[in-house]
Formats: structure tokens, C-alpha cells, sequence
């Protein structure tokens, strides 16, 4: 008994899930819906949501101007979509009618108007490999494949026993057959509760709404929608969406989102000002990654980089998207100065193979791989610590060259790499914020004589990751920076560039 009440209420919980993600869409500028019902009782046994769109959608050769859903949710994958359980009610939880038996009344009570609806089938559920259903519902879009099911062939045929046995099962002649066939689609595969929470908190997100935490039991859309129908309203557009999400609290001003760069190069940067509102332009400071003669780290790049932000990233109601074309010791005194602390809302942009990606920590659904984490013992005399990342490239062989060939007096060093050293090896945000924060712990965890010594960075990761971690490094101490030098112009190895101190010396 326990266990039927606890899968309704998961159902339940389901539907008003995919129900909230498309009402969630009206929220857009570009949205294409009027309204969004749920349980409307106007064709019975499609009522779970009914889409209604502001302008008629292309499918196939027509237009439709609605979409019917009957939403089945199952506790797990137990069973299997096949053609008999489109006909057998048992398989929707029903008593008389199976689900084409219910496409059938939405055919005879809509008439001609049924051809300008989607009736869907929206399950978690999978088609069976070895049924024919398989090989009759297409990957592009869900629907039948007419032209497969009516090939012209006669009833001793393959597909003619299919079309006899649906004709026969549903008493329908052979158009209406086809007619209610072309008007469904079979969405099976479709998300977890926990893949539709995300892909929600995405949208949530991005219309300035309360996230659905995953640290409570409850869901305030969720209950939101359960008490909004035992009240008796079920229809809804854009303005009373919002209204309702106002009066309980949930519906906040979207956040502008501002786009700015720093660059101390040209290369691939070279039209950063049409990409981005605003753009701090630092190459004339350098020749390639070296500071030119005359020009000081503190004096100099510190310098514009807090006037830049002062005047630029200065807004707690704004989310800024932050582009590094520039030197990593650039990046790491950038999240320095917007230390997580300033209350600043700011998502480093990752240049990757599929474009330049804002890389923010949302919650994923990804498996995200942990540092290994090694510590090299070199002369425990000494109290400064070197901290070596290298998850685009193996370097640690070349910083323990230059560590002695400049007699640094070095403590330790900490490996930090990831099994694969290469430019994908960080995935997206969410893991960039993961290695970023198990990096900080672990340089926070330093004895007290490394902390009152220097910490020596060397660094071969992705932008996001060191302007991520700058972020939380005012605990560090002192922290010395490290370029390297990449064009063998120079040094053909490591080099110093700045040294970071307390906050207030720089």
C-alpha cells in the first residue's frame, strides 16, 4: 500500500516537473506560447499539460496550433514500450482505455481540428529493441514513420498485419488510421525527476528565479503548482505565471548580464571589442608574456586592472562574464582583487573546441574526476612551498630543473595533475570550481612554518581554473607567480613575475 501511494505521489511530483519546464519557457522574450493548461479536461486523457502556441508550429507538412500531453512516470525502468502496450490500458495505468484507444476519442470529439494538435506520450520509459514499435517511431522527432507503417503493401505483409491489427483493435478504417497516426508522438527516454531538476534550475537560473536546492525536501514550484490546482486554476500565460511566482516570493528582475575582457595579447583577441561591452587593452605593457622594460607589476598592471574594475565590475545586481586574453598571473591578480568576498557576480569564459563557453559552477549531472594530489619532499630546512598544476601539460619535470638551477629554497613541492594531461582534460565549470576548491584546501592545509613562507605557483590549467582559485587565495599568504617562457625568447624556462603579499600591499 505504502509503496503505490509513494509512486502516485512521484508521478504527481513528475508531471508538474515537465509541466514547470514549459511554463518556465514563456518567461522568454523569444517564446512562442500563449498559455500552458494543466489537467485540462477538454480532450480526457491528454490533459496532463496542453501547450497552446501564439504562433501555429511547423510539424510535418502542416501546422499545429497545440500540444497534448499524457505524462507517465514509472519508478524504474521495469518495463518496456511495445506495440501491444500502446493498446493495452494496464500499460497507462488504466482500467478501460489504452493510450491509442484515447488518441482515437481525441480524433472522434476534435474532428477536423484534430490535425492541428501533437498527442504525446511523455515517459521516462524506453521502446522495446525487439518490437516492432522500434523500428516505427523516428529518431528525429518521435513521431510514426507514416511511410514506413503505409507502404502500399497488402495485409499478408509485415506492416500490413501492423495496419490490420491497429485498424481492427481500434475499429478504424485505413485513413483515419493514418490521419490519428501522423498526429502522435511516442517521447520515450525522457528525463530522470533529478535530469529535469537541472535542466529547470538552468531556466530558473537564467530568469532570475530561486534554484530548487538540492540540500531540501522541498520543492516551493512544485507545491506551488499542487495548491494553485486545488484551487481550481489549471490556465495560464506569461503575466499570470509571474504573478504567481511574485506572490510566493520565487520571481525576482532578471540580472543583466555584462560581458567584459582583459588582454595582453593580440593573438585571437584581435576583435574583443565587438564581442565584448568593455575591454581592458594591457598588451602595450608586454612583449609577449614579459612585462617591457620600465613597466612594474604593482605599479603598472595592478593598477589599471583596479581602475578597470572599480569603474567597470562594480555592480552586486549584475552578473559579469570575465575573458582572459591575457597571462595567467594577470587572471590570478584579477580574482584577487574580486576575491569572492566583494560580492561581485562573476563567471570566468573558457576558451574551448567548441567556442569561448562562460564556465559557471552549476550542478551537473557529469562525473567529475579529482586531483591526485603528490607531495616531493626537497629540503625540509627550508619553509617555502612550491604548488605545481599541470592538467593541460606535464610540466613538473621542467619546474624541478628550474627550481635548481635558481636555487630556490623550497620546501616541498605539491603535485597537483589529473590522469590525462591535455586541453580537455577539465570539463566544464562545475569541475573547474571542484579542482580550484580542492587545490585551496589543500594549500590551506599547510603546516604553520609553509604558511609563514612563500608559496611558489606553477601553473598549466585553463584560465577559469586559476581566476577561480585566485579568488579564494587572500589566506595564502604570500604567493609568488610564474610565467613561462613558451616562445624561447627569453629565459627557456620558468620566470618570476609578481609577488603577492597581504591584500592591503598591493
Amino acid at each position: 500500500m505504502a509503496g503505490s501511494i509513494i509512486a502516485r505521489e512521484y508521478g504527481d511530483e513528475y508531471q508538474q516537473l515537465v509541466f514547470l519546464k514549459y511554463a518556465l519557457k514563456m518567461l522568454n522574450d523569444d517564446a512562442e506560447i500563449s498559455s500552458i493548461d494543466y489537467e485540462d479536461d477538454k480532450v480526457k486523457s491528454f490533459d496532463d499539460v496542453v501547450i497552446t502556441h501564439s504562433i501555429p508550429q511547423t510539424f510535418r507538412d502542416s501546422k499545429i496550433k497545440k500540444e497534448f500531453y499524457q505524462i507517465k512516470f514509472h519508478m524504474c525502468d521495469d518495463k518496456l514500450i511495445t506495440l501491444d502496450g500502446l493498446l493495452d490500458p494496464a500499460f497507462v495505468s488504466a482500467s478501460k482505455y489504452a493510450f491509442l484507444d484515447k488518441a482515437v476519442m481525441a480524433y472522434r470529439k476534435l474532428g477536423d481540428s484534430y490535425s492541428q494538435g501533437v498527442f504525446i506520450l511523455y515517459t521516462p520509459y524506453d521502446i522495446k529493441q525487439d518490437d516492432v514499435l522500434y523500428s516505427l517511431i523516428s529518431n528525429t522527432d518521435s513521431t510514426f514513420r507514416i511511410e514506413t507503417i503505409f507502404d502500399g503493401t497488402t495485409d499478408n505483409s509485415k506492416m500490413g498485419r501492423v495496419r490490420k491489427k491497429l485498424r481492427e483493435r481500434l475499429g478504424v478504417d485505413q485513413n483515419e488510421l493514418r490521419l490519428i497516426l501522423q498526429q502522435i508522438r511516442i517521447c520515450s527516454r525522457r528525463e530522470r525527476i533529478d535530469e529535469l531538476i537541472e535542466d529547470i534550475n538552468i531556466q530558473l537560473e537564467h530568469n532570475g528565479l530561486q534554484r530548487i536546492s538540492g540540500g531540501s525536501y522541498l520543492n516551493p514550484y512544485t507545491q506551488l503548482i499542487g495548491k494553485l490546482f486545488r484551487a481550481g486554476v489549471t490556465h495560464f500565460d506569461k503575466l499570470t505565471i509571474i504573478q504567481h511566482l511574485k506572490n510566493e516570493g520565487l520571481y525576482t528582475k532578471k540580472r543583466k548580464v555584462v560581458d567584459v575582457a582583459i588582454r595582453s595579447y593580440l593573438h585571437h583577441a584581435e576583435d574583443l571589442d565587438e564581442e565584448v561591452e568593455s575591454v581592458l587593452k594591457l598588451e602595450n605593457y608586454f612583449e609577449g608574456r614579459v612585462l617591457k622594460n620600465g613597466y612594474k607589476w604593482k605599479a603598472n598592471i595592478y593598477t589599471e586592472l583596479k581602475n578597470f574594475f572599480d569603474k567597470e565590475v562594480n555592480d552586486s545586481d549584475k552578473d559579469y562574464h570575465i575573458r582572459f586574453e591575457a597571462n595567467p598571473t594577470i587572471a590570478f591578480m584579477a580574482g584577487r582583487i574580486l576575491d569572492i568576498k566583494s560580492g561581485i557576480s562573476i563567471i570566468p569564459c573558457q576558451r574551448t573546441e567548441k567556442g569561448i563557453v562562460p564556465w559557471n559552477n552549476l550542478k551537473t549531472d557529469s562525473t567529475y574526476t579529482e586531483a591526485q594530489i603528490e607531495n616531493l619532499e626537497i629540503d625540509n630546512l627550508n619553509d617555502d612551498v612550491a604548488v605545481v598544476i599541470e592538467f593541460s601539460r606535464e610540466i613538473l619535470n621542467d619546474v624541478k630543473e628550474y627550481i635548481y638551477e635558481e636555487e630556490l629554497k623550497i620546501r616541498r613541492i605539491i603535485d597537483v595533475k589529473l590522469f590525462t594531461a591535455d586541453s580537455s582534460s577539465v570539463l566544464d565549470g562545475r569541475h573547474a570550481w571542484c579542482l580550484a576548491n580542492q587545490i585551496k584546501n589543500v594549500i590551506d592545509g599547510r603546516k604553520l612554518k609553509e604558511k609563514r613562507g612563500v608559496l611558489h605557483l606553477f601553473l598549466a590549467c585553463p584560465i577559469s581554473v586559476v581566476f577561480v582559485l585566485s579568488r579564494y587565495s587572500l589566506s595564502f599568504g604570500k604567493v609568488q607567480m610564474y610565467e613561462y617562457d613558451f616562445m624561447k625568447t627569453n629565459t627557456c624556462t620558468y620566470f618570476p613575475t609578481l609577488l603577492f603579499s597581504a591584500e592591503e600591499e598591493l
